[in-house]
């Protein structure tokens, strides 16, 4: 007999919430990477497991059914027969009742064999399950088990936050909140570049490399790294541009008004120097005033429009943000 679980996984909302401490003490990491932070419901009812960390992704564990054989599973699975489509309801509902959200699909599922199975390959089979010869509920430490739940969490989340940088491409500027968030994802995911950035335990290492060879993990994670990097250094130009901009503004504004008040010195000195009429003099200095102030405003209204046209221009040649 073929003992079956359904793994599934769903990204839930944009905000970043309190770091959870790990539903598991695990001796062999002494610091435990952002993303593979999280914790654990177990709905004893339906012998559902729920792990969700502070990122909002969701993986969910629930029991599939038994099967006579490999094959029968994976016709089963395939052909979303009644034992999938019961299964897969129960994934989602556990998901809306734990979120609060309405969730219509998962990003995706999985089929998980445990134990030892004739016919079942060692952990993958052209990514269509994954094998664990330790049980689910194996009360001892399954590193097969730790190892399938983080890869879980690393594909899912990394995915998201590939998405995420994507999208702010398209964003005419970004919230602080946004920028915050892209530095926190730059930092999450460095951390997980490679098994060996946290991993000591060789078996953990071995299983753990598989999956990010198999599922394509560290190629996800070394694609959203170049992407947030690149961001990066263009906020980080933009922000040197809009400075230098802010100064030239600033510096006009500050000569525009000196002159102003200079010439309100220089029309008391010579009002008292010139016999001229007060009443002529006092018009041309106003005029005069008034052509200095037109013409800083015309400087400073094609001063904005040349930034304008370059910003748009730097924009359509990256495809990149413009910050405000």
């Amino acid at each position: 007999m073929v003992t079956a679980w359904l793994l599934g996984c769903v990204m839930i909302g944009d905000n970043i919430f309190p770091e959870r401490t790990s539903c598991w003490k695990r001796k062999d990491l002494v610091s435990v990477p952002s993303i593979i932070q999280y914790d654990c419901e177990i709905d004893s009812e339906h012998n559902i497991q729920c792990y969700r960390n502070h990122l909002g992704c969701h993986v969910l564990l629930v029991p599939y059914g038994e099967f006579n054989s490999m094959a029968e599973l994976k016709v089963n699975y395939r052909g979303q027969q009644s034992e999938y489509l019961n299964t897969y309801k129960k994934m989602l509902d556990k998901i809306v009742q734990v979120s609060g959200c309405s969730i219509e699909e998962t990003k995706w599922v999985m089929p998980v064999v445990a134990g030892d199975i004739t016919g079942a390959s060692d952990v993958f089979e052209e990514g269509e399950y994954v094998h664990i010869k330790d049980g689910i509920q194996n009360e001892q430490e399954s590193k097969e088990l730790y190892c399938l739940i983080d890869a879980a969490f690393l594909y899912t989340t990394v995915q998201y936050i590939d998405t995420f940088v994507g999208g702010l491409g398209q964003k005419a500027s970004l919230s602080k909140y946004e920028q915050y968030q892209l530095s926190y994802y730059y930092s999450a995911i460095q951390a997980v570049e490679k098994p060996e950035n946290y991993l000591v335990n060789q078996e953990e290492l071995r299983i753990t490399k598989s999956y990010y060879d198999k599922w394509g993990i560290g190629t996800i994670i070394e694609h959203t790294t170049n992407n947030i990097e690149q961001m990066m250094n263009i906020l980080s130009f933009l922000s040197s541009y809009q400075s230098t901009y802010n100064g030239e503004i600033t510096s006009g504004f500050l000569t525009c008004f000196g002159i102003v008040t200079g010439l309100e010195a220089i029309y008391s000195l010579l009002s008292s120097l010139l016999e001229v009429p007060s009443v002529i003099l006092n018009r041309f200095f106003k005029v005069l005033i008034a052509v200095i102030i037109i013409l800083f405003l015309v400087y400073f209204f094609r001063k904005m429009l040349h930034r304008a046209k370059q910003i748009q221009e730097f924009r359509r040649k990256t495809g990149c943000v413009r910050k405000e």
